[in-house]
């Protein structure tokens, strides 16, 4: 596939490699790639990212992680599982840096409890290959702890990802949301999204560990449910000390956010992502008959908080 160079200001010119493309409309999409920190020996080892992990024939035996985010923790502890030696190492002072500290701390507890090896404050100096290329060696100095080398069979790189639109003047062309201003005339598709404005758009995430973990963030009112009484995680042997959070915007019902961890986040946090994009107010999720045994009876126990809180100021039903 030929590499787009350079995207002149006149939209309906497009300069690909030698050849000018001339169109009505068109929507460039150049993806994205897994980002490499810039340690000292990394670009020059035989690290891997999330693209070549995949390709794998063989189980390492010495596995090692450096990222702390969603991928890192899915894949270490899937490695560790497996049956790897796993070290996961992190720059941040804790693993998911940008979510719920509780929701991280109890990550980490299940993560250590599975057999992998976690290092916050990693202080990764250095790497580089050793053994003619059949290992690899990292250089540490851990935040309070003495400096020491990690080798492994396979080291992985979990550090995120960065979009690929270096040199193509999308800023000088005004490109913002394509797909829905150039195919639908800003009206939006049919389906998916129901706003063309990104920041109208509630958008769940889930790093798939065991358990998962989820959240959304203002300034806010936190209503919360642990789920180590929930029938169903007791029925399954979840004791990873799980729980609900529902976000409010202060001193409203409008819930704006949620924070789950539990052994099927991903699918209770579907009911808050729909308050929260469509207005439900959060008193409706406590008011709400939920399944019995289910996780998600965790959602309806932590709106009750609320409903608790202001039954008296709530309107009466019809």
């Amino acid at each position: 596939m030929e590499r787009m160079r350079r995207l002149r200001t006149k939209i309906s010119d497009l300069q690909v490699g030698d050849r000018k493309l001339r169109f009505r409309k068109a929507v460039i999409c150049t993806g994205g790639r897994a980002t490499v920190p810039p340690i000292p020996g990394l670009r020059e080892s035989s690290y891997m990212t999330h693209v070549q992990l995949f390709n794998l024939t063989e189980l390492p035996r010495r596995f090692v992680v450096i990222g702390g985010g969603p991928i890192g923790l899915e894949m270490a502890q899937s490695f560790r599982r497996f049956g790897s030696d796993v070290t996961l190492l992190e720059a941040a002072p804790r693993i998911l840096g940008p979510e719920d500290p509780e929701a991280s701390a109890i990550l980490q507890r299940s993560l250590e409890a599975d057999g992998v090896r976690v290092v916050v404050d990693a202080g990764i100096e250095r790497v580089e290959d050793v053994d003619g290329g059949a290992s690899i060696k990292i250089h540490l100095q851990p935040k309070g702890g003495p400096r020491e080398e990690v080798v492994c069979d396979k080291l992985l790189v979990a550090a995120g990802r960065a979009a690929n639109v270096e040199n193509l003047g999308l800023e000088a062309a005004g490109v913002h949301i394509v797909v829905t201003n150039a195919l639908f005339g800003g009206r939006g598709p049919p389906v998916l999204a129901p706003s063309t404005r990104v920041s109208g758009i509630v958008v769940p995430r889930v790093t798939f560990t065991e358990p998962e973990a989820e959240r959304a963030g203002l300034e806010v009112d936190v209503f919360r449910a642990d789920l180590e009484h929930n029938d169903r995680c007791i029925l399954e042997g979840d004791h990873h000390g799980g729980f609900v959070k529902i976000l409010c915007k202060k001193g409203t019902q409008q819930v704006v956010g949620g924070v789950i961890v539990a052994e099927r986040a991903g699918e209770m946090l579907a009911e808050i992502t729909l308050a929260a994009q469509h207005g439900i107010p959060v008193s409706a999720l406590g008011h709400t008959v939920h399944p019995y045994p289910t996780a998600g009876e965790g959602v309806q126990q932590c709106a009750l908080g609320y409903v608790r809180q202001h039954w008296e100021k709530l309107p009466p039903k019809a």
